[in-house]
């Protein structure tokens, strides 16, 4: 099998925090929560190879990463091992189906997502959101401390599954949640359907289906197969990272430069793409954003002779919900499952082309 899909049903509204901390025992900003539309790909990851674990035997935490300086090297081994082999994951993305048809959403903005189906139609769909307050509690009196309130803004994807099913015309919806897409040399994944997997520092649970399909990827070919022109819009769904020096020197020295040309050593160097004549970036006269962002919590984290717990490193990212007008590329689907940027085989520098005419619907449906 040359690859499936992971989709992970809600059984609780979703927290993914992306950077930052918070605890309810907090003052200042860490009393204040607020999620991400989606998961970083460092959460999905983890959770993808801890319930390989789970289902089919072994340790997450593998003896020969050992003193390893690869932040990833117990969960890549895992699904290595365990699922495919050469296993690349794309996403996370949001998917809705019902009524027959398929919807795959993509990271717009903190409070919207990008989506498509299978007729081709493209439009933004706002995030339901559930705020909720609250007051810590002495953990040894249960008692409320006076002055600790915090607030928790959460994604609802219930209710956002209705309002894409509302926007697609679907009929009812049939399943949802947030989805992975695994490539490679696969095995079967039958015997990690149904586990039930926490995603986020809040671990909220989720239900884990397996799909025989890759949603994303057959909606792309569907799409770009009547897609004319020289151009596409490839849009940047999940962060990319410049880790371990990995920017190009020209990069560096162009970003106190116009915005033009960082745009232009982005597409070129790190992206890999030829810009187009009338490249530019979309939102028109927006910006590209970056930022620092960490790389996840391992729980096989080798420190002083025996595994522990811990936060990994930071990078330099490229953040997502932008994108840039670069040539299409002939084997698209091949450069959309490598991915770009640093640890781009777990997720990140997951980067989708689209084409064009999208960005004019786009457009009419920006809320």
């Amino acid at each position: 099998m040359k690859g499936f899909s992971l989709l992970f049903e809600p059984l609780s509204f979703g927290n993914y925090k992306w950077q930052g901390a918070f605890g309810p025992s907090l003052r200042g900003p860490q009393a204040y929560s607020r999620s991400s539309p989606l998961p970083l790909p460092s959460t999905m990851a983890g959770a993808v190879a801890a319930a390989a674990i789970t289902a089919l035997g072994g340790n997450l935490c593998r003896d020969e990463c050992r003193g390893s300086s690869y932040p990833y090297c117990s969960v890549a081994g895992t699904l290595e091992e365990k699922l495919c082999r050469g296993a690349r994951l794309r996403g996370p993305f949001y998917y809705v189906e019902g009524g027959g048809s398929r919807v795959a959403c993509m990271y717009h903005t903190e409070n919207s997502l990008i989506c498509i189906d299978d007729s081709g139609k493209a439009g933004i769909v706002g995030v339901a959101q559930l705020q909720s307050v609250g007051i810590a509690l002495d953990s040894l009196s249960r008692s409320a401390l006076e002055g600790y309130i915090y607030t928790l803004l959460s994604v609802d994807l219930t209710a956002t599954a209705k309002r894409v099913a509302e926007r697609f015309e679907l009929p009812h919806v049939k399943r949802y949640g947030v989805l992975v897409e695994v490539h490679g040399e696969c095995g079967t994944a039958e015997r990690v359907d149904g586990a039930i997997v926490v995603l986020g520092g809040e671990q909220r649970p989720h239900r884990l289906h397996v799909l025989n399909s890759q949603p994303l990827t057959e909606l792309l070919k569907a799409v770009l197969e009547r897609a004319g022109g020289d151009c596409y819009y490839w849009h940047i769904a999940t962060p990319i990272l410049l880790c371990r020096d990995t920017m190009p020197e020209e990069c560096r020295e162009a970003l106190g430069s116009p915005r033009e040309l960082l745009e232009k050593c982005l597409v070129e160097k790190v992206m890999g793409l030829k810009p187009c004549p009338r490249g530019r970036l979309v939102p028109e006269g927006g910006r590209v954003r970056f930022s620092a962002i960490g790389l996840g919590y391992s729980h096989c984290s080798w420190h002083q002779g025996r595994w522990a717990g811990g936060k990994r490193k930071y990078c330099a990212a490229i953040m997502p919900g932008w994108g840039i007008i670069a040539e299409r590329v002939a084997d698209w689907e091949s450069w959309y499952v490598s991915g770009v940027g640093s640890y781009s085989q777990l997720g990140w520098g997951t980067i989708a082309p689209l084409p064009l005419d999208f960005l004019e619907s786009l457009r009419c449906t920006d809320e």
